[in-house]
C-alpha cells in the first residue's frame, strides 16, 4: 500500500507532466480535416486537371509547451519527401499559426487521395518530441456529362392585333459532344392555348461532333390577345441515345403597345415597344405615337458650312486677344524689373 505522502507526491508528478505535454507540441487545423475538391476534365488537348496552391490549401494554429518553443516544421505529401518549412513559419515559436499549400494535378477521369501531413518539432536535438496533422483532400478529375446546348430566342415584341399575327424565332442547337455524333430530339413546351407554331419542329436534328445548327420557325399569336400577355415558348433537346443528357432554351412573345422612338443621336424613328427603344438606347414618346407626328423632334440640326466659318472666326478673334493680353503682361512685367 502507498502512504498518503507517496499518493500525494504521484499526483503532484502526473499532473507536471499533464502541464508540460511531455515536450509535444500542439497542433490544430482550421477546418476539416477530409476534403472533397472535383474537377471537370479540361477541353480537348488538355489532359490534366490541375489544382493550384490557392485550391489545395489549410491553416494549422500550434502552440509549445511551457518554455519551449517550437523549432522545426515540414510538410510530407502522399508519403514523399519531407520538406522543411521551418523559415517561412519563422520559427523557432513558442506559438503562431500558418497557411499550408501545395499543388496536384490529375490526368482526367483519374482521383487520388491526396495527403498532406505537416510535422512540428519542439526540440531538435533528440528528434523525440514531434506531432503530426494531416489533412486529406479527396480529389478526382472527371469527364463532364457530354449534352445538346440549346440556345435563346430572346425577348420578341408585338404590338396588339385584330389579326393573327406572326412572329419569326431562330433558335441555335449545338452538340457540345466532342467525339460523338448524337440525334437531337426536339420537344416544345409552355406555350399559351390557341398560340402555335408553324412549320411545326423537326422531330430531331443530326449533329456531328461539336455542330451546330439552326432551328427556324413561326409562332402565331391568335387575334385580340391582350396587351401585357407574355408567351414563353420552351425548347427542349436530349440526345437519343441518352434520355439524361438535355438542355433547353427559351424565346418570349410579349404583347406591348408601340411608339415613336428616336434611335439616339442619329435621326432615325421606329415605332416599337418601350423596352426596346429603352435598351438602345432612344428616346420613347408614348404610346401610340407615330415617327410622322415626332419627325421633327428626331432630327439633329445639321450645321451649316456658313455658321462653322463664323465659329472659326470668334475663335481666332478670341484667340488674337488674349495673345495680345499676354504680351503686353510679359512686355510690363519685364518693364519693371529693369526698374
Amino acid at each position: 500500500m502507498f502512504t498518503r505522502k507517496q499518493l500525494i507526491l504521484g499526483v503532484v508528478i502526473v499532473a507536471g507532466l499533464a502541464t508540460k505535454g511531455f515536450g509535444h507540441p500542439s497542433i490544430q487545423v482550421k477546418g476539416a480535416t477530409t476534403r472533397t475538391i472535383d474537377k471537370d476534365c479540361p477541353m480537348p488537348g488538355q489532359n490534366n486537371c490541375d489544382w493550384s496552391n490557392a485550391d489545395l490549401k489549410f491553416v494549422i494554429n500550434y502552440s509549445a509547451p511551457t518554455d519551449k518553443k517550437v523549432v522545426k516544421g515540414e510538410v510530407q505529401v502522399n508519403n514523399g519527401p519531407e520538406v522543411d518549412i521551418s523559415t517561412a513559419m519563422g520559427l523557432p515559436k513558442a506559438n503562431g499559426s500558418h497557411e499550408i499549400k501545395t499543388t496536384w494535378n490529375l490526368v482526367c477521369t483519374d482521383a487520388v487521395d491526396l495527403d498532406v501531413k505537416v510535422t512540428l518539432t519542439t526540440d531538435e536535438a533528440n528528434g523525440k518530441n514531434k506531432r503530426s496533422k494531416t489533412v486529406r483532400f479527396r480529389l478526382s478529375c472527371n469527364k463532364p456529362v457530354e449534352k445538346p446546348k440549346i440556345g435563346d430566342g430572346g425577348s420578341n415584341y408585338i404590338p396588339p392585333s385584330d389579326n393573327d399575327t406572326s412572329v419569326p424565332i431562330w433558335i441555335g442547337i449545338l452538340n457540345a459532344d466532342l467525339a460523338l455524333a448524337h440525334d437531337i430530339l426536339l420537344e416544345e413546351t409552355s406555350l399559351p392555348i390557341g398560340w402555335s407554331i408553324e412549320p411545326p419542329l423537326p422531330p430531331l436534328v443530326s449533329l456531328g461532333p461539336g455542330e451546330t445548327s439552326m432551328v427556324t420557325f413561326d409562332v402565331i399569336v391568335p387575334a385580340g390577345t391582350a396587351v401585357g400577355t407574355e408567351g414563353v415558348l420552351t425548347l427542349t433537346g436530349t440526345f437519343s441515345d441518352d434520355a439524361t443528357a438535355q438542355d433547353t432554351g427559351t424565346a418570349s412573345i410579349i404583347i406591348a403597345p408601340f411608339g415613336a422612338c428616336c434611335e439616339g443621336p442619329s435621326d432615325a424613328c421606329n415605332e416599337i415597344a418601350e423596352a426596346e427603344c429603352t435598351e438602345l438606347p432612344g428616346t420613347y414618346f408614348g404610346d401610340d405615337t407615330l415617327c410622322d407626328d415626332v419627325a421633327q423632334a428626331c432630327i439633329v440640326p445639321a450645321v451649316s458650312p456658313f455658321s462653322l466659318i463664323m465659329l472659326a472666326s470668334v475663335v481666332m478673334i478670341v484667340g488674337s486677344i488674349c495673345i495680345r493680353r499676354s504680351r503686353r503682361n510679359v512686355g510690363s512685367a519685364t518693364s519693371r524689373e529693369m526698374l
